[in-house]
């Protein structure tokens, strides 16, 4: 314990945390609403604020776009939306609002990345309009194909859970940016804290219809959309693991 910094991405202010406190030289957390909370419990200039990171490494590589989807069964035609991560472990992670989506934007393909077999089969048996891909749980080395291959890529995190508006620093949002597409993401504190108007486009958190309507805006103008996706991808070079060590 003589050097002991504790790192939290969540709040647990338990015995645990309570014994080992004061050996703690200092604290990191993944985003400034967890800092608000442990502030409660320690000095506040002895907490460090490191967002989660990205290997941008990974997203160094150039993909064909229509090579790839037909190799995944997927039309090079379709305007794809994307979700990635999990479908049904954290009910806020916002996969149903993505979903809903879905059925108001016939037009477009809504592709789920992500989830055991179980939770994939009961998103199934609740929608089951055609304009829905579920590619089930797929390896890590997979992921920045997905990406690169989509059109847009959607964060629809809930409001409504402090973790999803306060304490969540998702992985996935560094991703995100390092792909270089358009991101339509829920508005909310946490989330704010990495995204602004500038590389990413923001609708009202547990909204569908409102969804469905920044998706056809970033349709209408793509270009746009681009160029926001091309500054996230400039911005995200803040957040790689080197400079999260560094800080």
């Amino acid at each position: 314990f003589k050097n002991l910094v504790f790192e939290a991405h969540a709040v647990k202010v338990n015995f645990f945390f309570k014994h080992i406190l004061k050996y703690m030289k200092g604290m990191i957390v993944i985003t400034q609403g967890l800092k608000d909370v442990y502030k409660q419990h320690m000095p506040e200039n002895s907490i460090h604020v490191a967002h989660d990171a990205v290997d941008i490494t990974k997203y160094k590589v150039d993909v064909d776009k229509n090579a790839s989807r037909q190799k995944f069964g997927l039309s090079t035609e379709a305007k794809i939306v994307t979700y990635i991560g999990s479908v049904g472990l954290y009910s806020w992670k916002g996969v149903d609002t993505f979903l809903d989506a879905s059925v108001l934007l016939p037009e477009y393909t809504f592709l789920v990345v992500g989830g055991k077999e179980a939770d994939v089969a009961a998103l199934k048996a609740k929608y089951s309009n055609a304009n829905i891909v579920f590619a089930g749980h797929q390896t890590p080395e997979k992921i920045p194909v997905y990406q690169k291959m989509s059109d847009v890529l959607v964060i629809p995190n809930k409001s409504g859970f402090a973790e999803s508006e306060l304490y969540t620093s998702p992985m996935k949002l560094f991703e995100y940016m390092a792909s270089s597409v358009p991101i339509v993401s829920s508005d909310l504190p946490s989330l704010r804290e990495v995204l602004n108007e500038h590389i990413a486009t923001f609708f009202k958190p547990n909204d569908q219809a409102d969804l469905a309507v920044k998706l056809r805006e970033t349709f209408a103008d793509y270009t746009k959309a681009l160029d926001k996706a091309k500054a996230a991808a400039t911005e995200v070079e803040k957040y790689t693991y080197t400079e999260r060590v560094r800080a």
